[in-house]
């Protein structure tokens, strides 16, 4: 009589089971598919999500938008809102969650810059830059478009973008010319406008004048190298000592700089 209680009991199971898969797919949702610690969701894009998520999920998404946008009073206060929460779980190291404060961002408002900036922080704490420059990338080719905007949003977008491509140019110097040029040039091209534009803050300059420097190194533009790198030393000595200029600064001389 147990046995034939277990038995009939691993039956329904097995049927519940089913039926519950058989309901996600005809809803469209896919637990294969997406994947919260992934960016977008694992999806292609915002039309490729739509389209495979199905109605159930649908229906999941608007919920937590309507929620989270009437709770926070506006789309740029929960944008800002997710984006800082997943700065907390950066710094304290917790990647996934990170990506999925990222991704909220990316359902409360996907053709904002803000997530794809979020996505490539993610990934420059994970040390994978090639990542995180398609997402700065992405970030600087919607900020014209965005409908949310912070005042001078641009100028910190574009440092950490520099600071990435600087990075990425310097790593392919030795193996991949090609790239360590492609990489400098689009340094030099957000290095130079954020360093003429009145409201970078002051304590940016130094860096960001060092790595417009180093960027030009590696473009093969020795001269306009040397003119930068001999102003920006020589007024501000102390950014020889700044947390990221060390490890640069070494390189170029390891260069024969």
């Amino acid at each position: 009589m147990k046995k034939t209680l277990l038995i009939l009991g691993v039956i329904i199971i097995v049927f519940l089971v089913g039926l519950g898969i058989y309901s996600l797919i005809n809803a469209g949702v896919s637990r294969v598919t997406f994947s919260n610690t992934q960016p977008m969701y694992g999806a292609l894009s915002y039309d490729d999500y739509v389209a495979r998520r199905g109605s159930t999920l649908k229906a999941v998404d608007d919920n937590f938008v309507a929620m989270i946008v009437e709770k926070k009073g506006s789309t740029k206060n929960a944008l800002g809102d997710a984006y800082k929460l997943a700065g907390d779980y950066i710094e304290a190291k917790d990647f996934d969650t990170a990506m999925k404060r990222c991704n909220q961002a990316w359902l409360i408002d996907h053709t904002s810059y803000y997530p794809y900036w979020c996505y490539s922080g993610v990934f420059i704490f994970r040390n994978d830059l090639e990542q995180a420059a398609l997402h700065l990338e992405k970030a600087i080719s919607m900020y014209a478009t965005s409908s949310e905007l912070y005042a001078n949003d641009y100028l910190f977008l574009y440092r950490d973008a520099a600071l990435v491509f600087t990075n990425l140019s310097d790593k392919y110097l030795s193996t991949d010319i090609k790239n360590a040029k492609k990489y400098s040039a689009k340094a030099i091209e957000l290095l130079s406008v954020s360093l003429k534009d009145k409201n970078l803050s002051k304590q940016f300059i130094p860096v960001e004048s060092f790595m417009l420097a180093v960027a030009y190194f590696n473009n093969g533009s020795y001269d306009k190298a040397r003119s930068v790198y001999d102003n920006t030393t020589q007024k501000y000595p102390e950014v020889l000592e700044m947390k990221g200029v060390v490890e640069l600064n070494r390189h170029l001389k390891d260069k024969g700089f």
